[in-house]
């Protein structure tokens, strides 16, 4: 309705909030600012922001996995001021602050993450936070141990719902982690995003970059989940070789895996029959040397774009059938709402 709460409306201010946070997951709730609701709680009357830190000592950080209460999580929460007697009343307040005690907040069975993220479907980004403080402790251990942190990424897979920079942060997290299940949850994501088109190349490449800053994250392993995902559909070349590309362009010089990267990038543009980016090709151009590294490179700089692709022709055809059943399902959810 169009009612608006006032000072009187104080006693059910949480109520409020609650219908608020519903309508609005991602705004400023000025309307609510007669019920004296504190500003500086996330995701109170202020959205909360989320900003992962790619400059953390990796070491240090994966060292205390279970005892970070003098390591600040790897994501930080912007406002991060919290009263603990609002946390039961308030959810969408509640969801933010577990950010700050992530390491005490442990779920030994899947559906115990997944019905975190259930509370709030419209905005999981505090789960994704969550989620992602996990993958950065555990990116290079090859099992989980008792903690099963796939299931912390299960809102990747809801279906039609937008990737926010966290999802897209927790992705590239658990594409170069060194544990199977976690890679193997985050390819399935990708593919189910590149065919409904909630991963965009664009919005892809500036987290991956954003992520890869820290200089931690091994590409041998980023690279092998982009391929998984690339042998799905003509489509999802193109959108890895975009991906890919964006990476390349930013390289002063190749990083010491990042042949990995180059040869997958061979491989998907010879089959697209596309060439690289003027900024990429300016990049790989200044690759000396006889090593692997730079014979992919001259490799790569020696491609040129064919105008009549079939298999870009393909990945269009793909793209838009993906959105146009994308958009079926979104009006036969509004006919079953009205």
């Amino acid at each position: 309705g169009d009612d608006r709460p006032t000072e009187a409306d104080r006693e059910r201010a949480d109520e409020w909030l609650a219908a608020g946070r519903a309508r609005h997951p991602r705004s400023t709730l000025e309307d609510l600012r007669p019920l004296g609701l504190g500003e500086q709680e996330p995701d109170g009357l202020t959205r909360a922001a989320y900003r992962f830190r790619p400059s953390i000592d990796l070491a240090v950080y994966a060292a205390n996995t279970y005892s970070k209460r003098d390591v600040p999580p790897c994501v930080r929460l912007v406002p991060d001021v919290v009263e603990s007697s609002s946390l039961e009343t308030r959810p969408t307040v509640g969801l933010a602050a577990s950010l700050l005690v992530e390491n005490d907040l442990r779920v030994f069975q899947p559906w115990q993450a997944q019905l975190l993220a259930s509370f709030w479907p419209l905005n999981t980004d505090a789960v994704l936070a969550i989620a992602s403080c996990k993958l950065v402790s555990r990116i290079n251990l090859a099992g989980t141990y008792w903690e099963p942190c796939e299931s912390w990424m299960s809102s990747l897979h809801a279906a039609d719902r937008g990737w926010s920079e966290m999802a897209r942060t927790a992705f590239v997290l658990g594409a170069a982690s060194l544990n199977d299940r976690l890679r193997g949850t985050a390819v399935d994501a990708l593919i189910e995003g590149i065919a409904d088109g909630r991963a965009r190349p664009g919005t892809l490449a500036e987290t991956l970059l954003h992520v890869v800053s820290g200089g931690w994250i091994k590409l041998t392993r980023f690279a092998d989940s982009m391929r998984e995902a690339a042998r799905t559909s003509i489509l999802a070349e193109r959108i890895v070789a975009e991906v890919l590309d964006r990476l390349i362009a930013t390289w002063a010089e190749i990083p010491r895996d990042g042949h990995a990267i180059l040869a997958l990038q061979v491989g998907l543009l010879s089959n697209l029959r596309q060439a690289t980016s003027p900024e990429a090709r300016s990049a790989l151009a200044r690759v000396k040397g006889t090593g692997k590294a730079a014979k992919l490179a001259k490799q790569l700089c020696s491609f040129e774009a064919d105008d009549r692709s079939p298999a870009m022709r393909r990945a269009a055809l793909e793209a838009a059938e993906g959105r146009i059943a994308r958009a079926v399902r979104i009006m036969e959810w509004t006919k079953a709402e009205g």
